[in-house]
């Protein structure tokens, strides 16, 4: 599950309702969907303005390797969560890429 939003918009206070439940952990503000994307940007030679072009150019294999990438990610607390949540804010940058991996 992701939180995404402006700084100071009570992305924290969700977060801390969230993980009050025993069966939620968090894995903070995870780096992981950015540091993907622009990695993606990079070996593509392309800019991020053209980011949906990116994310038309990946293959059904990429994607799912990526998705496995993410999900191996999280700290040894989470992995028995049945539901983790990653509270980057500017992922909503890439909600386009986060629904196309999951």
């Amino acid at each position: 599950m992701f939180i995404v939003g402006m700084p100071r918009t009570g992305t924290t206070l969700i977060e801390s309702i969230l993980t009050a439940h025993s069966e939620v952990e968090t894995i903070g503000e995870s780096y992981f969907i950015s540091q993907m994307a622009s990695g993606e940007v990079r070996r593509n030679s392309i800019l991020d303005d053209v980011y949906s072009d990116l994310m038309s150019q990946l293959s059904g294999k990429e994607i799912k390797l990526f998705n496995h990438h993410y999900l191996k990610q999280p700290t040894q607390s989470a992995h028995s969560a049945e539901q983790i949540v990653d509270k980057m804010p500017f992922n909503f940058v890439y909600l386009g890429l986060i629904k196309l991996l999951f």
